[in-house]
């Protein structure tokens, strides 16, 4: 019967890991970009080798910004201006995508329909986890090599509204700006009083959709690019517009066996320049509190001794298979380390005649945890090691006689799983371990047994279980 029971709790077990893959597989998601323009008030402004210093909205530290990153800076009075800052997040969207226009992608996230420019877009990946090869050090260095790039279109708007071109900013001293000016196709270096300046204009445009937009690149599974123009996309395939052998054909090919859609050549851009300017890029926070309840079931995998289920062999084995309950606790010391602690209990029971079992075995000990990302954080692959105290409590009958027997012992337990989330902070999760230790002796009736064989309390065990985050 226990074996017909652990078959069901397996199967169980898999339909929910094989479900859980699919809802983590088996949908799409794009990579986007967003540019954010913050205004301050900033004290004290000094520019000089690339970076503008400055006491930035009262604050009582000089701030160091790139200036790749400025956008704008108006005169205001002696040493005091506002700066226009530009930087760049990014996110990811999960959700399926329906088609993709010459600008735009139509696609939906949470039951509802969507859209969004395709120059917001660095990627779409289709039914994968694939944007690891999107890694975020290389996007960091596309949106940093692209700001860089951008930064062409200075000038100066002078009081009177009149406009001196820039070819490079050199510095900002003493309210004077020195400068590369062109004059007939030719930079002077300039110098210029900020008094009499409007506004200095770094960035002319910030639209995401001028920065990053090129062409579409099609990336199959087998790692092959081409580069072309997507016209359709259904659940099946993907039309789309390419030049072969000098002539313009439409094409299309299965969407199972396309890896993704970029809307630009990030290696081949990557190539041109490794110069790079550094940008604040956000980042899902950093999972401090872990907090999990799990319930399933253990199977011993020691034969049990005749000492302590004093009765046939076959009865023994049917306390194999018993319920587990878990808890545990962990504050992440670093981003993937946690220290915490452990509660597990076993519990099982069995009786024939005059013979009865009811088993509860107990661990409690300190853990030391990993937490790894997946799925661009949309899940976590949780491990943990805990060496605690085990204690076996088994109220008996014995031949018609009632019998307390306890034993306590060392013990070690290794625990491996992986959490999906289904709200900011929840996560549902499924996770197996290993729990061993063994008693040598045990209290009968508060009487003392040395046992001839060391009981082994080696157990395995799986569960699924509700995880909250902090």
């Amino acid at each position: 019967m226990n074996i017909i029971m652990m078959i069901r709790f397996f199967n169980v077990i898999l339909v929910f890991i094989f479900s859980s893959l699919s809802l983590l597989f088996a949908q799409d998601y794009m990579v986007k970009i967003t540019p954010v323009i913050t205004f301050y008030d900033c004290a004290d402004v000094i520019i000089k080798e690339n970076t503008l210093y400055a006491y930035c909205n009262n604050s009582l530290t000089r701030e160091q910004i790139p200036l790749d990153n400025l956008l704008s800076l108006e005169y205001k009075q002696p040493g005091n201006y506002k700066a226009g800052l530009i930087h760049f997040t990014l996110d990811t969207v999960y959700c399926r995508i329906d088609s993709i226009s010459d600008f735009f992608v139509f696609y939906q996230e949470k039951n509802e329909y969507k859209k969004t420019g395709k120059g917001n877009i660095l990627a779409v990946y289709f039914n994968s986890l694939s944007d690891k090869q999107l890694s975020e050090s290389r996007i960091k260095e596309f949106i940093d090599l692209h700001t860089s790039q951008v930064n062409t279109g200075h000038y100066l708007l002078e009081q009177d509204s009149s406009i001196v071109e820039i070819a490079e900013l050199l510095s900002l001293i003493n309210d004077t700006l020195t400068f590369k000016a062109k004059k007939a196709g030719i930079s002077i270096k300039t110098h210029y009083a900020a008094k009499q300046m409007k506004k200095y204009i770094h960035i002319e445009d910030a639209d995401a959709e001028r920065f990053f937009y090129k062409k579409d690149y099609i990336q199959k599974k087998n790692g092959a690019v081409y580069k072309g123009e997507v016209k359709s996309i259904n659940l099946k395939q993907i039309g789309y517009k390419t030049i072969l052998n000098e002539r313009i054909v439409y094409l299309s090919q299965s969407k199972s066996n396309t890896e993704a859609l970029y809307f630009h050549n990030i290696e081949e851009d990557l190539q041109k320049s490794r110069t790079y300017s550094k940008l604040w890029v956000t980042n899902r926070p950093t999972r401090e509190v872990r907090a999990d309840i799990s319930i399933g079931y253990g199977y011993r995998i020691a034969s049990l001794k005749s000492e302590l289920s004093a009765h046939s062999p076959d009865y023994a084995d049917q306390l194999r298979l018993g319920f587990t309950l878990d808890a545990s606790f962990d504050f992440f010391v670093t981003k993937k380390l946690g220290l915490g602690g452990k509660y597990s209990q076993y519990q099982t029971s069995n009786s024939d005649g005059k013979f009865a079992d009811d088993i509860r075995i107990i661990f409690l000990g300190p853990t030391i945890s990993k937490l790894n990302e997946f799925a661009d954080s949309k899940g976590y692959l949780y491990s943990s090691l805990s060496v605690g105290l085990l204690n076996y409590d088994n109220r008996a009958v014995i031949d018609g006689r009632n019998a307390i027997i306890k034993g306590s012992a060392l013990g070690i337990s290794l625990s491996i799983g992986f959490d999906i989330f289904i709200t900011g902070k929840t996560t549902i999760g499924l996770k197996g371990g290993i729990l061993a230790g063994s008693i040598k002796q045990v209290e009968v009736n508060s009487e003392t047994i040395q046992l001839k064989h060391p009981e082994n309390l080696t157990r395995l065990e799986a569960m699924i279980g509700i995880r909250y985050y902090l």
